[in-house]
């Protein structure tokens, strides 16, 4: 201790003074008195909790980066006294709390959305949540030991999460949905065979956050995508994504090729564009091969704005000719490319089954391969099963001899 303060008092006074001027000084530049926060506590009917109490002492009301007390209704909908019992519970969604505000007990600690809240009543007194003002569903901020996290560990971390420069790797209210806790103490919770997957989750969602991994626990990392929880899969990918892209890229066959929540597919695909450059064409090629179209589609897209010289390769992967979405919108890069390179592809997109489809490769051809495009279609205003493709390819044919001056045989 220093001057009689508390160590973790002390330890968050050294964080603030390491960032230099991040935060702007607060009016007065002082704690709040004990006088002020009785008079706060005797008219709200409340005992504020103890390690808050002193943060607001000794770090400033509010404390650097956080609300002032006089803001602590922020989170609130409608005016409830301070007092009534927090009703916040993890899985409870707005509806669930009927005519009740769902806020009531606490005090918000942060701005914006999701909004980090300090229960002051009720049975999580002291502890923090991070509450979605749009739908009131939270996530309580837990420690990976087990215990509660007191709301002076929550804010040094929160003041690393959102330091300039350090924005969570996956975007996410690392804080709410993660573990508060070293490395070591996050892979044990993965290696315990009795934690439940909502905390094998979590310290999944934290882990990806740190700088780096050792090998022992990246190990605990791939064993986690042997559990059946969806959740729990998604966020081994995420984690595996930064600190083991290699491993990676080598499981995303069999994560597309044999999980079968939608979700956690569509995860391995969105965390494609976070993978080091030189990953990412052979991952999003993969991709094209999945059972889902729209997952196939988004890879498309990204592979054409990224790699556009390999067009006529893309033509032969499985998910792009079963998806009309996706073969129509190579064929229109086709188009715009101009590469012969694409001829064989165009031919073989003439015998699609979707009319629109060969309609597109039609008009692609002529805009590639001119003298192809004439044979092709000359036999196919014949032969095509649809009636109306082949009145448009007579049409088209006729208006290209007029166009010409070629005349007709």
């Amino acid at each position: 201790m220093t001057d009689g303060k508390k160590a973790w008092l002390v330890a968050l006074e050294e964080k603030l003074a390491g960032m230099g001027g991040r935060f702007p000084p607060r009016p007065g530049g002082r704690g709040a008195s004990s006088a002020e926060l009785e008079t706060f506590e005797t008219t709200h009917g409340v005992a504020l909790p103890a390690d808050y109490r002193e943060m607001l002492e000794t770090l400033g009301n509010g404390p650097p980066g956080l609300l002032p007390l006089h803001r602590w209704d922020d989170a609130l909908q409608d005016r409830a006294p301070l007092s009534a019992p927090s009703l916040l519970s993890p899985g409870k969604a707005f509806d669930d709390y009927g005519d009740d505000e769902p806020a009531q007990g606490t005090i918000a600690l942060t701005s914006g959305n999701p909004r980090a809240v300090l229960v002051v009543s009720g049975e999580h007194r002291g502890q923090v949540f991070y509450v979605d003002l749009d739908d009131y569903e939270v996530d309580l901020v837990e420690h990976a030991s087990g215990r509660s996290a007191t709301v002076g560990e929550w804010y040094g971390a929160w003041l690393d999460a959102t330091a300039p420069g350090a924005s969570p790797w996956s975007d996410r209210r690392v804080l709410g949905e993660g573990l508060l806790g070293d490395t070591s103490t996050l892979a044990a919770v993965l290696a315990d065979p009795l934690t439940p997957p909502s905390r094998r989750a979590k310290a999944l969602v934290s882990l990806t956050e740190r700088p780096t991994l050792d090998a022992a626990t990246v190990a605990e990392v791939r064993r986690s995508f042997a559990s059946e929880d969806a959740t729990v899969r998604a966020e081994a990918l995420a984690c595996t994504a930064r600190h083991d892209a290699e491993f990676f890229v080598a499981t995303l066959p069999r994560i597309l090729g044999s999980d079968t929540d939608t979700k956690v597919r569509k995860r391995a695909s969105d965390l494609i564009d976070r993978l080091p450059t030189a990953m990412q064409r052979e991952a999003l090629e993969i991709v094209l091969d999945d059972a889902s179209d729209a997952l196939v589609f988004s890879a498309l897209r990204r592979l054409i704005a990224s790699w556009p010289s390999e067009l006529a390769q893309y033509a032969l992967r499985a998910g792009v000719r079963r998806g009309a979405d996706a073969r129509r919108l190579l064929l229109q890069a086709m188009t715009k490319a101009g590469d012969a390179s694409c001829v064989p592809a165009l031919v073989d997109a003439l015998d699609d089954l979707r009319a629109p489809v060969r309609v597109d490769a039609a008009r692609a051809l002529y805009d590639v391969d001119r003298a192809r495009w004439f044979s092709e279609l000359a036999r196919r205003s014949e032969t095509d099963p649809d009636p109306s493709v082949r009145k448009r390819f007579e049409d088209q044919i006729a208006k290209a001899r007029q166009e010409l001056h070629e005349p007709e045989t």
